[in-house]
């Protein structure tokens, strides 16, 4: 582990304090984790109050958006489209709350917290089990399920590269345990 000793020359030139420094790999894995998942926090919360608190402008962007996946797949998007957008709810709030878990969970693993990781992985992990148990695999890619065709496509390639994305820094972040108590 990194050490490095600290003189405190303000109060008394003989007092040295042992300050434990975080890794510069973990450090850079917070810092990036924090970034996403704070601007994941403010979308879920944006989100919530179009979802909950609608204005005039959403029913009428809601409305467009129904009305380009009917243009789009005039079999069945309509339908799906309104079960995602009426999912999507719920689907905010389960992502605010684990996301709250893992910024937890990573602040704790800043301060070289081992239970922080144990945190941030049920907050990753969970977030995909929830939403499969309640609203199916298909909940992962979204409105673009709706759509159909190539837009479906692409949103399942997205969800499928956060999932990568998720389990990389798992993996990062496991092999910062050895740094954490």
């Amino acid at each position: 582990m990194e050490q490095y000793v600290a003189s405190n020359d303000d109060s008394n030139a003989n007092l040295n304090t042992e300050i434990t420094k975080v890794p510069k790999t973990l450090k850079t894995l917070g810092i990036l984790s924090l970034i996403m998942g704070g601007l994941v926090i403010l979308i879920s919360l944006w989100s919530l109050k179009k979802d909950f608190l609608p204005s005039e402008q959403d029913n009428l962007d809601r409305e467009k958006v129904l009305e380009m996946v009917q243009q789009q797949n005039p079999m069945d998007g309509y339908e799906k489209a309104v079960k995602i957008l009426d999912d999507q709810g719920t689907v905010n709030i389960v992502t605010l709350l684990v996301q709250i878990i893992s910024v937890i969970g990573v602040v704790m693993m800043l301060k070289l917290k081992k239970n922080g990781f144990y945190f941030y992985l049920v907050g990753e992990l969970i977030s995909y089990l929830i939403l499969i148990i309640l609203f199916g695999i298909t909940s992962l890619a979204g409105i673009a399920v709706a759509y159909g065709g190539l837009i479906q496509t692409i949103g399942f390639i997205v969800a499928g590269l956060v999932v990568v994305q998720d389990i990389v820094f798992i993996v990062l972040y496991s092999r910062q345990l050895k740094y954490m108590s």
